[in-house]
């Protein structure tokens, strides 16, 4: 795309801008009352067409102005975007959850999606890879009814995760005790895979020094904690936001699209692909994601890391394609940055 002279710039950013705030088409008679510098509606129209014919704009009526293109956008988020400062309140709600030492990682990060929501006025996204590579600290035996345990796991990036799990008839709290003790002492650093294969040779050594009942638990508790979704997790926050300026049947039928495919066990597979070697923000702008490419509808997403520097999910937002970048964005970097603090704390 050939560069674009001073005013051509100044006539772009202003309709782009005008467009995230307002949603629709941009007329030149608009564009003229919010220019610094003064230019006659005839002028912005002339300047207007040139910029629709390098792919920037398009008119979705016949004399309804203009709208960016995804390329127009593109080009504006990547070179003339002036990214909003988040205001002392904004901050405080984030941080509030940070001095609850009480909750856990999973608590903390359920929370901060719903602030982000909140804040944003759209839905907030959290996508977490599938658990392989998740190195456990803790795991503890719980005793519920005659029938029942609980099997609690600590990873080393502070998440819990309790699965409820089938006891053998007559299994004591002292068996619990021992199966909890003797996986701990081969945890240490191992991801869930490694402690299993660990694990096995050590109880094939030393099933003399366990029951039967206990390493049938051992490795029920196990199997538990390896089960999962193969293609990693995705949990969204304040749907509800998507629907508040709702207008046309079409819209609403995107909507319901979007969240159809959202729910399909594929759908974190494929954002976490794309975005998992993002060192910040990411942005999906409208059709150059295929997920968003018949909703109308972008993703801002940002990566949180471990105290190793590794990606351990990302937090994000979506909304239509006319969000307000200039706002949002801090918000995704700052709430990404937020949980990778708590991590490292």
């Amino acid at each position: 795309m050939q560069s674009l002279d001073k005013r051509s710039l100044e006539i772009f950013k202003s309709l782009v801008e005008i467009y995230v705030d307002q949603g629709g088409p941009v007329g030149s008679k608009t564009l003229s009352e919010h220019l610094e510098t003064i230019l006659s509606p005839a002028t912005i129209r002339n300047i207007m067409v040139d910029l629709e014919e390098a792919g920037l704009l398009y008119s979705p009526h016949t004399s309804a102005g203009r709208i960016p293109t995804v390329k127009g956008l593109r080009f504006f988020i990547d070179g003339l975007l002036e990214q909003k400062e988040l205001t002392p309140q904004e901050r405080a709600q984030f941080e509030q959850y940070a001095t609850k030492r009480n909750k856990n990682l999973d608590d903390i990060i359920t929370d901060t999606s719903h602030i982000l929501a909140d804040l944003s006025h759209c839905a907030s996204i959290v996508i977490a890879p599938k658990a392989e590579n998740v190195r456990i600290k803790h795991i503890e035996f719980l005793h519920l009814s005659d029938n029942k345990g609980l099997v609690v796991m600590v990873s080393n990036e502070g998440t819990i995760e309790n699965r409820i799990i089938s006891l053998p008839e007559g299994i004591t709290p002292n068996q619990l005790h021992s199966a909890s003790r003797f996986i701990n002492s081969y945890l240490i650093d191992n991801t869930l895979e490694e402690s299993m294969e660990i694990i096995q040779k050590a109880l094939t050594k030393e099933r003399h020094q366990l029951d039967e009942l206990s390493a049938f638990l051992i490795q029920q508790g196990l199997a538990f904690g390896l089960k999962g979704d193969d293609d990693g997790s995705l949990l969204i926050h304040g749907q509800s936001q998507l629907l508040k300026n709702i207008q046309t049947i079409e819209e609403l039928e995107q909507i319901k699209n979007l969240f159809s495919t959202l729910e399909r066990k594929e759908t974190a597979s494929k954002l976490i692909q794309s975005s998992l070697d993002a060192e910040g923000i990411k942005i999906f702008i409208g059709s150059e994601h295929e997920l968003f490419k018949k909703s109308g509808y972008s993703l801002v997403v940002s990566p949180y890391k471990n105290l190793e520097q590794k990606i351990v999910g990302l937090i994000g937002v979506i909304g239509p394609i006319h969000m307000n970048y200039r706002r949002i964005i801090p918000m995704v970097n700052y709430s990404a940055k937020l949980i990778s603090k708590l991590l490292h704390m």
